[in-house]
């Protein structure tokens, strides 16, 4: 939903219904994550992130996108971290977040 553009609401809502269902899947926790991200929720977004690096530390998605939340919120140094702890695992990692307006 949130790609598509439906609406904040109604995206969070479907993320939070699928983290009542798998609190601990790092996939989902991922997803809600990132639709924070894509709705200019920077700290719902970091929260989200932590939760899935905790989860799978090595997550290059989850770590790239805490970087741009941490960058967007002002931790230039923390988001450049977590930017290139991603890059270390998946050089192409930016890649996944262009199309979506999040670079």
């Amino acid at each position: 939903r949130a790609l598509r553009g439906d609406g904040k609401k109604t995206a969070m809502a479907d993320c939070d219904r699928a983290v009542a269902l798998m609190p601990a899947s790092p996939d989902v926790r991922e997803t809600r994550a990132f639709a924070a991200l894509k709705f200019g929720d920077y700290d719902l977004a970091i929260a989200e992130y932590d939760t899935t690096l905790k989860l799978a530390a090595d997550r290059p998605l989850g770590l790239y996108g805490r970087g741009l939340a941490r960058w967007r919120k002002g931790d230039v140094a923390g988001g450049k971290a977590d930017k290139l702890a991603a890059l270390e695992i998946y050089p192409n990692v930016a890649r996944e977040f262009t199309p979506y307006g999040l670079d």
